[in-house]
């Protein structure tokens, strides 16, 4: 067995690609386009990344309060709300919405752990930032130091 050389393991680790998550969601359309974007322009400028999306809609699916209701998933309501131009509430759901997430958290931060234990990453990115707490909470305490960045903005 040779001994390794000073510094050898840090180019190994250098050399290969770093695993990047960027978390989002199709409500809306932005949040899907950004990462979408971010991936774009990560693969065209050869970043040493492996980037994967992950649709936190899909991972939380077992959660979702308004498929219960309605039928329809929480994403797929407010976009119909989008579309028919039915926004005179928003303020009002963004509360309800807010205060779900608010009485999910541990069970929204368990799927979150089990997710990042099957799929680990290097950097977490978030394009969503309804979510973030939970996210964060997430990656504390499960043995990991996972970098976690958000990225937030609103239209023109």
């Amino acid at each position: 067995m040779k001994p390794n050389k000073p510094g050898s393991a840090g180019r190994e680790r250098d050399a290969r690609l770093r695993k990047l998550t960027i978390v989002f969601h199709h409500a809306g359309g932005g949040h899907r386009s950004t990462a979408d974007a971010l991936n774009v322009a990560l693969a065209s400028q050869n970043c040493p990344w492996e980037v994967s999306l992950l649709n936190i809609q899909e991972l939380l699916a077992p959660l979702d309060v308004a498929r219960r209701a309605t039928g329809l998933h929480i994403e797929d309501a407010y976009n119909l709300i989008l579309r028919k131009g039915w926004t005179r509430f928003s303020p009002q759901l963004l509360v309800l919405l807010q205060s779900t997430i608010r009485v999910y958290h541990s069970r929204v931060v368990r799927l979150l752990r089990a997710h990042w234990a099957q799929h680990p990453a290097d950097l977490i990115l978030s394009v969503i930032p309804h979510f973030n707490r939970q996210m964060a909470h997430s990656l504390r305490g499960n043995g990991t130091r996972t970098p976690f960045v958000t990225l937030e903005g609103y239209g023109p």
